[in-house]
C-alpha cells in the first residue's frame, strides 16, 4: 500500500513538472514581453512629445518692418501689411532712431508712438506671431515734391514750396544734397540757388507734429 501511494505521488510530481511548469514559464515570458512592449510604446510617446515641445519652443531670428498699431507696457502691436504681430521688449531691447542724415539717436521705449514706422530685429517663436525684440529702429519716410518756390528765408535757411495749390515749408540742412540742372547737366548748388519763382524737385522727410513742414534731403533746382 505504501509503495502504491509512493508511485502515485511520484507520477503526480512528474505530471506537474511536465505540464504545469512549462505553462508557468510561458506565462512569465509572455508577461515580460508584453511589459517590455508597453515600456517601448511609452518611451516612444515621450520622445514624440519632447520633440514636439522642442519644435514649438524653437525660435528663429527675424527682421520685420511695419507700423505701430498699439502700445502697451513693454508690448507693441505691429501691423505688417494687414497682419498683426506682438513685439515683446525688455530692459535689454535697444531702441534707436535713424535720422534723415543717416545718424542714429538712442531712444527709450516711451519715445515710441502709434503709427511710427519701425524695423524690429529679434527672435520669433515658431508657430506664433510673437517676437522678442533685440533691436527696434524708427525711421522717417521720404516723400517726393515738385513745385514752385514761393518764399525764401535766408536767415533761417527755409523756403516755401507751392504744389497743387498747397504750401509746404522746407528746412535746408548742412547735409541737404542740392543740384542745379543747366543745359542737361547737373551742377552742385547751395541754398543761394533757391530763389522765388524757380521750380524745384526734392525728396524730404516729414517733421514730427507737423503735416506741412519737412526737412529737405535732396533737391534739384530746375
Amino acid at each position: 500500500m505504501l509503495k502504491t501511494n509512493f508511485k502515485y505521488l511520484l507520477l503526480t510530481a512528474v505530471f506537474l513538472s511536465i505540464f504545469i511548469a512549462p505553462s508557468a514559464l510561458v506565462w512569465a515570458q509572455t508577461e515580460a514581453t508584453e511589459s517590455s512592449n508597453t515600456q517601448e510604446k511609452i518611451d516612444l510617446i515621450k520622445e514624440k512629445v519632447a520633440s514636439r515641445v522642442a519644435e514649438l519652443t524653437k525660435a528663429i531670428t527675424v527682421g520685420v518692418e511695419g507700423s505701430i498699431e498699439k502700445i502697451e507696457e513693454g508690448l507693441l502691436t505691429l501691423d505688417i501689411n494687414g497682419k498683426q504681430k506682438t513685439v515683446n521688449t525688455d530692459k535689454d531691447t535697444v531702441v534707436s532712431k535713424r535720422n534723415s542724415d543717416l545718424s542714429i539717436d538712442e531712444l527709450k521705449f516711451d519715445d515710441l508712438e502709434e503709427n511710427d514706422e519701425i524695423v524690429v530685429i529679434g527672435e520669433e517663436q515658431i508657430g506664433t506671431d510673437i517676437i522678442n525684440a533685440k533691436l527696434i529702429t524708427t525711421s522717417s519716410p521720404v516723400i517726393a515734391f515738385t513745385g514752385e518756390v514761393k518764399e525764401v528765408d535766408i536767415k533761417k535757411f527755409t523756403f516755401v514750396l507751392m504744389e497743387a495749390d498747397l504750401e509746404y515749408t522746407f528746412d535746408f540742412e548742412k547735409y541737404t544734397d542740392s543740384l542745379k540742372l543747366t543745359d542737361n547737366n547737373f551742377e552742385e548748388a547751395g541754398f543761394t540757388k533757391i530763389k522765388e519763382g524757380v521750380k524745384v524737385q526734392l525728396l524730404a522727410s516729414p517733421q514730427k507734429n507737423s503735416e506741412t513742414r519737412f526737412t529737405a534731403l535732396r533737391l534739384i533746382v530746375l
